[in-house]
């Protein structure tokens, strides 16, 4: 075995160690017939807030983000809902 060829293998072990797999930034975003439903439910029911929609969309089974502030993690659909509740 030449030197040469350990540090290759070391120089190949340290590229499949470092190298993170390509993915795309950021959460997923909603699907448009979610968007609709919430915003349907808001508007239907102004009195629920977050935590009562979530816990709809849960029993048909769509799971959302666990909790929504100020940073708006559904992409602009808070902003949306508070429109439609108001």
């Amino acid at each position: 075995m030449t030197p040469q060829t350990l540090l290759r293998w070391h120089r190949e072990l340290v590229r499949r160690k470092w190298t993170q797999p390509r993915r795309s930034p950021g959460r997923p975003p909603v699907d448009d017939r979610v968007r609709q439903l919430v915003l349907r439910l808001a508007r239907e029911n102004p009195r629920w807030g977050y935590p009562r929609i979530a816990g709809e969309l849960l029993k048909l089974g769509l799971r959302t983000a666990g909790k929504i502030d100020r940073r708006d993690r559904l992409g602009g659909l808070i902003h949306e809902y508070y429109r439609a509740a108001a």
